[in-house]
């Protein structure tokens, strides 16, 4: 028996086994103002959260890819056989700062925690 490889390469442990998509899954667009423009969320359920993507305003840019990056890996984080809890993604993500956020208008990672939270509607954690 040959154990399973992911696009990389990289043999996935057995208990990181991804859970496969269905075909159609519920979803909600929540948007948040940021200091870079506005945050969109896409956030698809069956009934937790199976998938998120992002997009930062109309335009692609250098912030738009590493959005990509955070959303696929908290997908991965939510559909591994054994999830990472909410908890911790919300502890990694809160109070996270960037030179253009302000009082006003948060961090991207900030806002995501924010979206996070009100969609699982949980409060933030204190940090530890």
């Amino acid at each position: 028996m040959t154990q399973p490889v992911d696009d990389s390469g990289t043999f996935i442990e057995e208990d990181d086994q991804i859970s496969t998509r269905p075909n159609r899954l519920l979803s909600a667009t929540p948007r948040i103002k940021t200091a870079c423009g506005w945050l969109y969320a896409h956030i698809s359920t069956d009934p937790n959260i199976f998938e998120i993507r992002f997009q930062l305003g109309k335009s692609g840019n250098c912030a738009t890819c590493f959005l990509d990056v955070i959303a696929s890996l908290l997908t991965i984080a939510r559909r591994i056989k054994n999830p990472v809890s909410r908890k911790r993604l919300l502890c990694a993500l809160d109070g996270t700062h960037c030179p253009s956020a302000s009082r006003y208008a948060p961090s991207c990672p900030q806002a995501i925690a924010t979206m996070l939270r009100d969609e699982w509607n949980m409060k933030l954690p204190e940090k530890e």
